[in-house]
């Protein structure tokens, strides 16, 4: 499945900026980003539905975001599902004539993932349940309305370890084309 975890560190880095974080506070908040976003990538195929990979982005930076700024889960619960629901997009940005919009998707899904923690913090709520709703993520543009996903996280106090089955690429190519 296609994924760049390191994307969800301009976002969070943003945030960690304006509030003044501490390195701490930041290095953890990149570990959540990353837990989310390689988990989803081992759990939910979004390649195979003509999904773009932003997709994963968009909660996994949410989901970093709320871990720097410690906010409660209910919160961080409605910016993931806000960030899902307004980076969801087709793979046609990769396709056929490569548009400029795929060098902007990820830092759109970042954008939007700033907004989306910054509406839950003052009280929007996103569409519930997103992924599993008669009209979600899942029904609609997934696998269809009985499939079921699992996504492995760490249990509450477990380590966050998923940094530790990514790769940073020498090249800025895919990594079929790192031999050459």
């Amino acid at each position: 499945e296609y994924s760049h975890p390191g994307d969800n560190i301009p976002p969070i880095l943003a945030v960690a900026q304006h509030v003044g974080s501490n390195g701490k506070d930041l290095v953890r908040a990149i570990a959540t980003g990353y837990e989310i976003q390689v988990n989803l990538v081992k759990a939910i195929c979004l390649h195979k539905h003509k999904i773009d990979h932003v997709a994963h982005l968009g909660p996994s930076a949410a989901a970093g975001i709320g871990t720097l700024l410690g906010l409660d889960v209910e919160t961080i619960f409605q910016s993931v599902g806000q960030a899902l629901h307004t980076t969801t997009a087709t793979r046609q940005s990769r396709k056929g004539e490569i548009s400029t919009w795929k060098a902007h998707a990820p830092a759109f899904a970042g954008k939007m993932a700033v907004e989306a923690a910054d509406r839950a913090m003052r009280g929007q709520t996103s569409p519930v349940p997103i992924y599993e709703g008669e009209d979600g993520v899942i029904a609609w543009m997934l696998d269809g309305p009985d499939a079921s996903y699992e996504v492995p996280l760490p249990l509450p106090g477990e380590a966050k370890r998923a940094i530790l089955d990514t790769y940073t690429k020498e090249h800025s190519a895919e990594y079929q084309a790192q031999a050459w």
